[in-house]
């Protein structure tokens, strides 16, 4: 009888040891962590040479065709990856998707750096019209958490208001879109587009309760600026700089469009935040 439970006690710990995932050291977690952190500096000298006043240039709508497709609401988008020239959003994205992929010094034609890309870009990852591509930040970030890509943790930041706005600036200015003024049902897939965003509120920081959450932030993490401009959600883009914590505060890696290049703030994010024109405050978004 003893053998009996002997036998079957270690069978129900097999199964337990088992079913119990293993542990992450507090070591292996400093050990990614920094990992982490070294892969986001590597690349940000990729497009940033702070030390010389250079850096990638900035140009608006380098996603967009030079000729309109015949047919755009069928027509499937080319996968851009311009590393030459970029505007706030895409350098994060070419950012953000190096970091995913693991990619130290990024190459247009790398097959998971483009599928990192596609899935940062593109609505659930599927590309196809314009109306796939994820022109509102604040959709940019809810379907990227979606798919598991990064974790937005402006909520569990000190000061986070949640608000509602009605977005609407891409359907009431078909006109500022060439591909939007060109096809009205285009402009309707849009507007769709915009009242789910619309039916959500928004979570984020104010520009008073930015500098309180400076320890919370991490060299990498996403910062959205969230605009008073009417009928859009997000102004500016930008990401983390702070190589070392224990020095300083964090500053803004952006492709600035004022100074044409990419560049990193000279003072604070809060700083930057509060003396840009329309800025009420900030998202907070960590891969």
């Amino acid at each position: 009888m003893r053998r009996i439970l002997l036998a079957a006690l270690a069978i129900v710990w097999s199964v337990l040891m088992a079913c119990t995932p293993p542990q992450q050291s507090s070591t292996s977690k400093s050990r990614t962590q920094a990992s982490d952190q070294d892969l986001f500096v590597q690349l940000s000298r990729v497009f940033c040479d702070e030390s010389s006043d250079k850096g990638t240039p900035y140009v608006a709508n380098t996603l967009e065709p030079c000729v309109l497709p015949a047919d755009p609401v069928n027509a499937v988008e080319d996968m851009v990856i311009n590393l030459d020239s970029v505007d706030c959003t895409t350098f994060v994205e070419y950012m953000a998707a190096a970091m995913l992929a693991g990619v130290k010094a990024p190459d247009r034609n790398d097959s998971l750096l483009r599928q990192k890309v596609q899935a940062l870009r593109y609505r659930n990852g599927q590309r196809g019209n314009y109306a796939s591509r994820k022109h509102y930040f604040s959709e940019w970030i809810s379907d990227n958490v979606a798919q598991g890509l990064m974790t937005d943790v402006t909520e569990s930041c000190a000061g986070a208001v949640h608000v509602t706005k009605k977005i609407n600036f891409m359907s009431t200015h078909p006109q500022s879109y060439t591909q939007l003024s060109a096809s009205s049902e285009l402009v309707e897939q849009i507007r769709k587009v915009e009242e789910s965003l619309s039916a959500s509120d928004m979570c984020y920081v104010p520009c008073d309760r930015i500098a309180d959450n400076f320890q919370n932030l991490k060299a990498g993490d996403i910062i959205a600026f969230v605009t008073s401009i009417h009928g859009l959600d997000i102004q500016h883009v930008g990401m983390v700089w702070w190589p070392d914590t224990k020095t300083g505060s964090p500053r803004l890696l952006h492709a600035s469009s004022a100074k044409g290049r990419v560049m990193i703030s000279p003072n604070s994010i809060a700083d930057y935040a509060s003396k840009a024109k329309n800025c009420v405050g900030i998202k907070v978004v960590r891969l």
